[in-house]
């Protein structure tokens, strides 16, 4: 599990001396990820600007994936930079485009986006004589067995010791969530105690105690954390078909590109699985779907499998808010794909449409 001061540190990371090394893999029980990686390799290779210190880091990113075991991973971010001592592999429950990237700061955009889409949690399993403190984050839960608790009987005391214990810890990791199992009585006790702002981010769950095993805890939040984002993606999908309607929001594929190549979009939707191919000019590199000459420069276009992946990759580089919808929503009988305009755009389309309804009624 990332940690937020692992994090912490990725997003401060830079090493103008040496090289970070970071590589995102999609995952499936097919082996995918290491024939993958094997083309990366192939492709850094042959590039003349190829870094020749950038090979022991290169041999560990082999060796996990090699070693990698999918389980429920759909994708792996990793970064590796053997000269600063940083290592990081992180298992990912959202897919990602096959990338590798060597330079002084670690590629994070397409972690941060999956991030976005998680909370962490910190959870606490409490009983009369025992309790527990355990972390959730993007499918994956830590038990800190170092921070158990036992005593003949939880009270007043007791009490009071664990709410500052969970207090340190939730400012450590930075918990979005508080979830406290335990029956009513011990919940309601250990809740008085908390911080105001940790108050307000509980959630009480008395099917949860201090016996319940790590396992079912992760599927109990996995479960309600499922049905959040799906209510979630709804409000998202509904909200971008209203602002369509006043231009402040484009749906369909090759508007979506369109909005794109012009630096128009601030949040991309897109119905997870969704794919189609399209073209790439070979000159200025920019992306359709239906040209045989490049609508920006007149240039040659050719195929390639996927366009959607490189729209997504693009919108991410570019600081666009990237969304990924599992479930199914309004968006899957508009094209699949939509975005949100920045708001400078989308004033100047309303502004638009507004003078186009005057000079109709003139």
């Amino acid at each position: 599990m990332l940690s937020a001061r692992q994090f912490s540190e990725l997003l401060n990371l830079r090493a103008p001396l040496s090289k970070i090394i970071s590589v995102y893999l999609p995952v499936d029980h097919q082996g995918t990820h290491a024939r993958t990686l094997a083309s990366l390799l192939r492709a850094h290779a042959r590039e003349e600007s190829a870094a020749d210190d950038a090979g022991e880091d290169l041999k560990l990113v082999e060796e996990f994936a090699a070693g990698f075991a999918p389980s429920a991973w759909r994708g792996a971010a990793i970064f590796s930079c053997k000269a600063l001592g940083v290592w990081r592999a992180c298992p990912l429950p959202e897919p990602v485009r096959p990338a590798l990237r060597i330079g002084e700061r670690p590629y994070l955009a397409p972690l941060l986006s999956v991030c976005d889409q998680y909370q962490r949690f910190g959870v606490v399993l409490a009983g009369r004589s025992r309790v527990r403190f355990l972390e959730v984050f993007m499918g994956q839960i830590r038990e800190y067995e170092e921070l158990a608790m036992s005593w003949p009987g939880l009270g007043p005391t007791q009490s009071r010791a664990v709410a500052e214990k969970l207090d340190g810890l939730a400012r450590n990791q930075e918990f979005s969530r508080i979830v406290v199992g335990a029956e009513p009585e011990i919940s309601d006790r250990l809740a008085g105690l908390l911080r105001t702002v940790l108050q307000q981010n509980l959630i009480l769950d008395e099917t949860l105690g201090a016996e319940t095993a790590s396992e079912t805890v992760l599927e109990r939040i996995r479960g309600c954390e499922d049905s959040a984002r799906k209510v979630r993606e709804s409000v998202l999908a509904h909200r971008l078909l209203d602002l369509s309607r006043s231009g402040e929001a484009v749906l369909g594929l090759d508007r979506t590109l369109r909005a794109l190549r012009r630096g128009q979009v601030r949040l991309l939707l897109i119905r997870d699985g969704f794919a189609k191919m399209g073209y790439l000019c070979q000159r200025c590199g920019d992306l359709s779907v239906g040209f045989n000459r490049c609508p920006a420069c007149n240039g040659v276009m050719g195929a390639i499998f996927n366009v959607v992946d490189e729209l997504i990759q693009r919108a991410l580089d570019g600081h666009c808010e990237v969304v990924r919808l599992l479930n199914d929503s309004v968006l899957d009988s508009m094209g699949h794909i939509g975005a949100e305009l920045s708001a400078q755009e989308a004033s100047g389309a309303v502004a638009l449409k507004s003078d186009a309804a005057a000079d109709s009624r003139s």
